[in-house]
Formats: C-alpha cells, structure tokens, sequence
C-alpha cells in the first residue's frame, strides 16, 4: 500500500492563502453588538466593525493613543484613585449612513460579511427590497490606514453621510465592582476641524496628542462641522454611490501631531492607492508564511488557533503591549481592569515563538525592559535589596502598584525574565541575552538572593510570600520554589556567555541545594488516595490543603502546577522521576474537579490546563481539555473569548452592582471587594463586555505543546498526540531550528528540521527502531544515538530530513494541503462561530 506525504523534502507543500479561507469567518446576519464585531488592524491600529439597522459602523483605536496618569507608584484599586489612572483610549467611531435602515434584519434579503485572516480583509454584501450594499475594509500597516471600499445603490435618491466622532468618558476599569461620580472625563479636550478636503478630530489628553483624520476619494463631497466633536462628510443625493473612505491616526507623546503631517499622509496614500491592497496582502502573505499547523480532525478548534495569531498580528505590534481587549474596546473610552496585569498578559505571548512570531512579543519585552530601573527602585525601597521587584499590576507609565494583596508575591518579575531568556533560546540571539535578557534574570534574582535566608540548613523567604496572587501570605510556596528553581538554573546556564561571577554561581548552587522543600498532601479521588503538591506551608508548619481557604486567603487556582509550567522544572525530560509523578497526580486532580468542572478553586481561562496537560504527556486529556477551552470561554460568534466560565455565567451576569464611590476619604482596604457594603447601583453589563486573550493564549500554546517540546535540549515531535490522532506542523523550536512534523494516526512519517543558527540539533527518537537515516540534500549526514536521542552536527541554513530506513521519503507520494473558502457558520457542541441567517 502506497501512501502519501504533504512534504517535497524541503518544505511542506501547502497553497496557505487558499488553505486559510476555510477560516474565514462568516455572519450571516449583521451584528449590531460591537463586541460581536469583526476585527480588523494592523499591528498598531485597528478596531471593531459592525452595524447599527441603518448604519456601517467601525471604532477606532491606536496602541499609543494613552491618557497617562501621575508617574510613580499608584494604587489599582483605591477608591480615590479610579478614573485618574493611565488608560489606552479610543480615537472614536466612524459611521457610514444612507438614512434608511438598510441593515435592518426585518429587511435584509441577502447578507455576508466575511472576515478573510489570510488577506486581513473583512467584505460585506447586503441586500434589502431598497437597497444594497458591498464594502471591503483592513488596515494598511504602511502606510497605516483604514480603507473602507464602498458601493451602495439605492431604488430611490438618498444622501449618504461619513461621521467622524469622539466622545471622551469614563473608563470604568472596575466596573463590576466600584465606579466614581465622574461625568465630564475628557470631555472638553477635542477639536475638529477641516483641511484639503480631509476632516479631523484631535484630541489632548495627559501626555498624548493625536490626530484622526479621514478623506474620502472616488466621489465629491460636503464637509460639514456640526460641533466639537464630530465631523460629517456628505456624499449628494443619488441612487448610487461608489467610494473609499481612508482614515489615519497620527500620535505624539513629545509635543503635537503636525495637522500636515495627517494630511499629507493620506494624500499620499491616494496617489498610490492601487498598490496599497497588494502590498498589504504581501504582508499578511509573508506572515502566514512562518509557520503551519494542520489538525486533521478538528478544524473548529484549528479555526480558532488561526483566529488568536491572526488577532495578535491584527493588535500586537504597536508601541505599547496589549492591556485588555487590546485594539478591540468598542464602548466610548471604556477599558474594563484597564492595567496591564502581569499573570493574565504574560498568556498572549507564551506560544508566539513555536509559532515563528518572536516579533509580536518585542513590545511587551521593550515595556518590560523600561521598567527595570523602577523595579529596582521599588525592591530597595521596599525590601531594602538590590534586585527588582515587579508587582502583578502594573501601568504603561510603567511603575508598579503598590497594594495589600500584590506587594509579597515575587514571582512576576523571574516569570518576566524567564519569558526574555525564552526569546534567547529560540532566537540564539546573543546580544538580546547579554544587554536585555541577563540584566534582568539577574535583578531579579538579586531579589530573591536578599531576601532568602539560610537558617538550620534551608533557605526561606524572610517574612514568607503569596502563591501568585494570592492574599495569603505563606511561609513557603510552591510558585517561589518553582521560579527560584527555573531561575537560577537559567542564569547558571548561561554562566559561559555572559558575566556571572564564581562566587554568584556558588550561591545559587547552595540556593538550589537547600532550598525548603515542596510538600505534599493526601487527596481522596476517585476511591483512592493520592498523594500531589501542596500549595505550600502555613506558618504553623502545615501543609496547605487542597483548595483549602476563602478567597481571597486561599492560594491562586493551578498554582500547585507552577513546577510544570510555566516554570519548566517538571516535564516529559524528567518522566522518570517521582515528582513527575506526583504532578500527575495534581493534575489529574485538578483536571477532573477544577478544568472539566466549575470546582472551589476557581479556575478559569487563564489556568495552563492545555500546557501542563501536554508537558506531562497526558494526550488523554488533551482534546477534552482543548474543547471543554471551547465551550466554556469562546464566548463571542467572532472567535474571540473570555477568562470566566460563561456555560456557569461565573463572572458575566447581566447586570452588575457595583459599589458607588465616596466623593471623599481614603480606601479601606479589607472593603475594597466586599459586597456587603457601601452605596450600591445596577448598571447593564453588556455595555462593558469584551474580549480577553487569556483563554484563546492557553488554546494556542498548548497546541504547539502539544505538537513540539524543545525546552530541555532536544526536540520532541508530537509528545502529547493522541495515537489515533494525525496532524502536519512546521514550528519552531529551542536553538532557532525550524521543525516540519507529519503523522498519520500511530505513524510519525518524518521529520525535518531547518538549522538557522548551525550547531549541534538533538532529536527524540519518535520510532521503536534504530534503523533510521539523516539526510541533508542527497547526503546522508552523520550522526550518533544518545539513548533515545538522536544527535548531529548541523550548519546554519541547512536542511536536515530524518526517515526511518524502510520508509524513505521517495516511498511516499506528495500531496498538497489547500482548501475552499468557508461558506457557513461554524459550530462546535453548544459553541458557534459566526452568524446564521435570522430568517
């Protein structure tokens, strides 16, 4: 029997630009909810696009566009601080009008709107007894501007009409818990304006002047300046109209936008606005190029994999690192939570390297790295150490919250400086090592070096700490143990390159000699009695039981799993070791009463269930923990998706009552999220819901997880696949070598490895022989077997296939992967992506 391959023996044979239209995301019906919008950016600037019954509607917004607040330190939550914290905001929303309610769906014979992510277009047809419509809208990145193509025919004359609006208000970060009585927010800080047939909205906030400006090319029109705040462009009466609405955001955080340098742009633009299309579609070309992952059963869950690289690449690229909802807020100025929050934002790039996109993390390293000096400040301030201390919240000014329930975790700054050395090791990049990723990973563990004490023996954190973010202080923890651990073994094996002193290297031996121990606790689960980690020790010397405590004085969901990940200490490389077994064991514990189940702990979208699953090999629970990500968090018809468990309506109800803040006094903080007290209102939720990127991180991540591990110096294909399951990937992994994989049920067909950086490339045997060949061109290519490692020397640039003997790569036919473009709504068990027909 003769089988086939989607490989030629250099690279995977794949039509991407047509395979990835069976992703296109279909409604077919309008959204008038903005966060059920279609997403469209372009790194920096993007928004969300959806309807109103009689209108074309799109909010607008800018990575840098940020009204900062006072620098130093500040308080997340304290009540006299609330609407005067930094906070991204909205450029404002742009509507395309013919005064008749053409999108109506009481009236729509015929609609489509198509989001296309392997051009980053979004198309839209539409057809009412009087009316019709077909537009096309992304955002070019260079130059950055919306295009919005538009032709609307109509049975009788009409006036169409272009607004341009902002409106400044609240941000509302808490409002689920705490609003203040602030009515006037950025109200009287917005000019528009008109210049060489452009209209133009600036506004100056703290810190930040920008300018939006739009034109409009193809027909004549009417300016008009009906007020402050808004802008209308007036297309005259006529059965048809035919045009293209280009729209920019200029920015300055050093003085004001040059109203010319708007203007200027978007003339340019329409000078060469034929090539502006195909130059934008050759970038979204050349970014689906780096990467490929084909599972071959499951292409709902593969849909919403390309969806989170396709928003990433949509929002991520800008300036500043995404806070929540990203480029995605749709709602005035609202910014819900509005910090950017250490556990939750790490998430967005923990799989951006497997996938070949180390570029979509570069902001959130640059913001980071910014932020070392102040981190300093606050460790000697605070713990009179001369290492770094980062807290869980931070703010884009770049200082660090100072809070009750923030200042005794440590984790977050060696999490920050294991995610730098990360980029090291897939990049190899040297110099990003010795200037970025070394300074840091030293400052912080500076920090812990000060603050461990040696007593009897063992080393413990002075006055204890917190399991992440956690209220309850503890005199030992599982998390510290973890990033203390990955810490220092990270910077030892670094020790050759960079400029560690002998005696550092001999401190952080004794560290990891003496450390205290993890302790373990007895569970009963499923009729037998387990042992798996405990959370850590209280100060009377017990163990932490299982879920034991109240929030907020119970330890943070899926901590007892911080050896696994995102720390790394505990994986596949160490299976035959008793503490791989114990973290099994806590996983299956927590998998079956806490990930499958709304259980005590409270786990939710951003607990790495899928990771920790593929790390320990659990292949079993792999796609039932992949869907259960489905059903419990994709929440919206977009692809996009929450952290909260909305099958429970865990932290999503339709109406909230927050507490209404006093004018005067100063928090008090053990009221801060009690429910019980306080003036109280409802107010409508849905005005403030949107997407989180947590959930949709973890879906990615453990995909690639799944497919490739590459983090203990040697290449694992497929370590946590299902036997039965096939699946085609090119990854990338640890050493900047490029992975091609395919497997066909039980059978690994090949594998094929690009070495960018040369050096020698160690690869886990996947097959029970050792009859196998390494091939480079028509070359075989020496190698040895180190166990059940096969290891070679490599140059930089080249090839490598590796075949079993019996099954050459000439045994097997070639296919190519394409696909059609996505004609219908998706739909996963009780999940939907996209919008059906209402009738």
């Amino acid at each position: 029997m003769y089988n086939s391959i989607y490989f030629d023996g250099t690279a995977l044979q794949v039509d991407r630009e047509r395979y990835l239209r069976k992703h296109d995301v279909i409604y077919q019906s309008p959204t008038y909810k903005g966060y059920e919008g279609l997403p469209i950016g372009n790194g920096d600037m993007g928004g969300m696009l959806f309807h109103t019954p009689s209108s074309i509607e799109f909010v607008l917004n800018k990575t840098d566009v940020i009204d900062f607040g006072e620098n130093g330190n500040f308080k997340a939550w304290a009540w006299e601080s609330e609407e005067k914290n930094t906070a991204p905001v909205s450029c404002g929303k742009i509507s395309i009008t013919d005064g008749l309610p053409s999108f109506d769906w009481v009236y729509l014979k015929d609609y489509e709107a198509r989001l296309n992510i392997s051009e980053g277009v979004a198309t839209i047809a539409s057809q009412t007894p009087f009316s019709s419509y077909s537009y096309k809208t992304y955002a070019a990145e260079e130059p950055s501007v919306l295009v919005m193509e538009v032709e609307a025919t109509s049975l009788e004359a009409v006036e169409r009409k272009i607004t341009l609006e902002k409106w400044g208000s609240p941000n509302f970060f808490h409002y689920y818990e705490q609003i203040s009585t602030t009515y006037d927010k950025n109200l009287f800080n917005t000019h528009t304006g008109k210049k060489d047939n452009c209209v133009y909205i600036e506004q100056q906030l703290e810190g930040t002047h920008y300018i939006m400006a739009a034109k409009v090319i193809g027909e004549e029109v009417e300016i008009k300046l009906p007020n402050s705040h808004g802008c209308e462009i007036i297309l005259p009466k006529s059965k048809s109209h035919k045009f293209t609405l280009l729209t920019t955001v200029i920015v300055s955080q050093e003085g004001k936008v040059d109203l010319q340098e708007a203007t200027q742009r978007l003339e340019q633009i329409e000078q060469g606005y034929n090539q502006l299309f195909l130059d934008h579609k050759q970038r979204w070309n050349e970014f689906w190029s780096k990467s490929f992952v084909h599972l071959s059963e499951d292409d709902y869950l593969e849909n919403l994999y390309y969806l989170n690289l396709y928003q990433l690449n949509s929002c991520s690229r800008g300036k500043y690192p995404i806070t929540f909802a990203g480029l995605w807020g749709w709602f005035k100025d609202t910014r819900n939570w509005g910090h950017f929050y250490h556990w939750n934002h790490q998430q967005t790039y923990w799989g951006v390297h497997a996938a070949n996109h180390s570029e979509l993390a570069d902001n959130y390293y640059r913001y980071r790295m910014n932020m070392l000096e102040n981190a300093k400040a606050d460790a000697t301030n605070l713990y009179q150490s001369n290492g770094a201390y980062f807290s869980d919240i931070s703010n884009l000014n770049g200082y660090n919250a100072i809070e009750p329930d923030t200042i005794r975790n440590f984790t977050v700054g060696p999490q920050i400086a294991l995610d730098l050395y990360k980029h090291y090791l897939y990049t190899g990049d040297l110099v990003f090592l010795e200037e970025q990723a070394y300074p840091f990973m030293r400052s912080c563990a500076d920090l812990y070096c000060d603050m461990l004490v040696k007593e009897e023996g063992v080393y413990r954190i002075k006055g204890g700490s917190t399991s992440y973010e956690s209220y309850w202080n503890l005199k030992d923890t599982t998390t510290d143990h973890a990033l203390i651990t990955a810490l220092l073994n990270a910077l030892l094996a670094t020790k050759e390159l960079v400029d560690l002193e002998d005696e550092q290297a001999e401190l952080y031996k004794d560290i990891l000699r003496c450390l205290y121990p993890l302790n373990t606790v007895s569970v009963e689960h499923d009729a037998q009695t387990i042992e798996i980690w405990s959370d850590g020790t209280q100060w009377n010397d017990q163990k932490v039981g299982y879920c034991e405590g109240e929030y907020p004085m119970s330890p943070f969901p899926g901590s007892q799993l911080a050896m696994v990940y995102p720390a790394s200490v505990i994986g596949l490389h160490n299976q035959d070791k008793a503490e791989f077994g114990l973290a099994r064991n806590t996983a299956r514990v927590i998998f079956d009463r806490e990930v499958y189940q709304l259980g005590k702990m409270g786990c939710s979208g951003h607990t790495p269930a899928p990771e920790i699953a593929a790390r320990l090999g659990m292949s079993e629970d792999m796609f039932p923990i992949l869907h259960k990500f489905i059903t419990t968090y994709q929440m919206f018809p977009n692809g996009f998706m929450h952290f909260a468990d909305i099958s429970q309506d865990q932290q999503w109800a339709k109406i909230f009552n927050p507490r209404i803040l006093p004018q005067e006094g100063q928090t008090q903080w053990e009221e801060v999220h009690d429910k019980s007290k306080g003036e109280r209102t409802l107010i409508p939720s849905e005005t403030f819901l949107h997407c989180y990127f947590e959930s949709a991180a973890n879906v990615m991540a453990g995909i690639h997880e799944m497919l490739l591990q590459s983090y203990h110096g040697f290449i694992h294909v497929f370590p946590a696949v299902p036997e039965h399951y096939s699946a085609v990937f090119t990854l990338q992994a640890v050493g900047n070598f490029e992975v091609t994989s395919e497997k066909k049920g039980q059978d690994v067909r090949y594998i094929h490895i690009v070495s960018h950086n040369g050096g020698k490339c160690r690869v886990k045997n996947p097959w029970n022989t050792s009859q196998i060949r390494v091939i480079s061109g028509h070359k075989q290519v020496e190698f040895c077997f180190v166990g059940d490692l096969i290891e070679f020397d490599t140059c930089e640039q080249q090839g490598y296939s590796i075949v079993r003997r019996e099954y050459p790569l000439e045994n097997y036919y070639q296919d190519k992967l394409t696909a059609k473009p996505n004609q219908n709504v998706k739909t996963f068990q009780t999940s939907r992506l996209g919008k059906s027909k209402v009738y």
